[in-house]
């Protein structure tokens, strides 16, 4: 799950965007295996409540990183979060697009190929 936010962001309104997202994508939330964001976002404590209680890593990029991608975004937010997504899963395009939420943050999801064992 890629995440970029303005400063301020509350713990409600991240847990509705996150709801609201994987009822949208057809996804459950216990299905998310990381969470990835912009370095400069290290210091907000939402993102380590989120990381928590998905039981999910956090990963943090520089943007040197998130910025060199070849990817035609539609703006900051929703650039920063689908690439994060994306180094986050280790694949070359997002499965869900970015989708804003009350005008301060943004999520992505990127989906990593099954291995099936054999």
């Amino acid at each position: 799950l890629g995440v970029a936010s303005r400063r301020e962001l509350h713990d409600e309104e991240l847990n509705e965007a996150l709801r609201l997202f994987c009822r949208k994508a057809g996804y459950s939330q216990q299905s998310i295996m990381a969470v990835a964001a912009s370095a400069r976002r290290r210091s907000l404590a939402v993102l380590d409540d989120l990381a928590d209680r998905l039981k999910a890593p956090l990963l943090f990029y520089e943007d040197h990183i998130l910025n060199r991608t070849p990817l035609g975004q539609p703006g900051k937010m929703a650039g920063t979060c689908a690439v994060a997504a994306i180094l986050a899963a280790g694949v070359k395009a997002v499965e869900v697009d970015s989708t804003p939420f009350f005008g301060k943050l943004c999520l992505a999801l990127a989906r990593r190929p099954v291995q099936l064992p054999k």
